[in-house]
């Protein structure tokens, strides 16, 4: 007996977060994003964070998060591994790939919008959907996470959480005196919920005035100095942060 293609072909999308139910639910291959976001969110869900994962992006995520930790480990071989000066930043970056290492590849893809509505009216956001799926749609965060301050490299935690501060710019967060030793002071990249990034000045020569969305995240990216290693490793980092999501 043959099987259709269209049966074949069905994709399975499973469904996480504040939504009106839970679990696995099929969809044929080539179904759009308004197809498997209607009726989906609770009424209560944080569109802003809302994310999307495909089966189909775990390889290169893998790879990318793989050539990541080698150069993590080259920076510590070569800039932190054998100077007293430069204990704080080695157990950082030992905290920081630890830390990695234990983080999942999630497969996030970026779309432009997961608001059922926005995809209904703006028909270029509404891309295709040929893989295996996850779509999670958290809470409202209440929380920033800061990579690259002061007091980070006890071995636990690469980064600190701080309590969002709604208006609030992000000067606000931290000062200068707060900033490691072995990071840049002049520049920040902000990983948005959503996964978009913006590099921003931060010292007073390039200053710009920025206020952050709940859950975004803030690197202080490592110093170009300390860099010969791995010269590319901060905007790898960065992309691999916006493999992140909000639980």
């Amino acid at each position: 007996m043959l099987i259709s293609a269209s049966v074949m072909a069905d994709i399975t999308v499973t469904y996480s977060g504040n939504v009106e139910q839970t679990g696995p639910t099929n969809f044929s291959d080539n179904s759009r994003l308004f197809e498997i976001t209607h009726g989906v969110p609770a009424g209560s869900a944080w569109i802003p964070g809302a994310a999307l994962f495909l089966k189909q992006n775990l390889s290169s995520e893998q790879s990318a998060k793989s050539a990541m930790l080698e150069g993590l480990k080259s920076i510590y071989n070569y800039t932190a591994s054998d100077k007293e000066s430069d204990k704080p930043f080695a157990e950082w970056l030992l905290a920081l790939r630890s830390w990695i290492q234990t983080q999942p590849v999630t497969g996030r893809q970026l779309v432009t919008t997961l608001d059922p509505f926005q995809l209904e009216i703006d028909k270029t956001a509404n891309k295709k959907i040929t893989s295996d799926a996850r779509l999670n749609y958290p809470n409202r965060p209440d929380f920033i996470s800061i990579i690259g301050l002061n007091g980070t490299s006890d071995g636990t935690s690469p980064y600190r959480k701080v309590p969002y501060l709604p208006g609030k710019d992000i000067q606000n967060y931290f000062n200068e005196d707060d900033i490691a030793s072995w990071a840049n002071k002049n520049e920040v990249y902000i990983v948005s919920p959503a996964g978009q990034i913006e590099k921003v000045g931060i010292a007073a020569w390039n200053f710009k005035h920025v206020r952050l969305v709940p859950g975004s995240w803030v690197y202080i990216p490592i110093d170009n100095d300390a860099l010969s290693a791995a010269p590319h490793f901060n905007e790898g980092f960065v992309q691999w942060l916006t493999t992140r999501s909000l639980p």
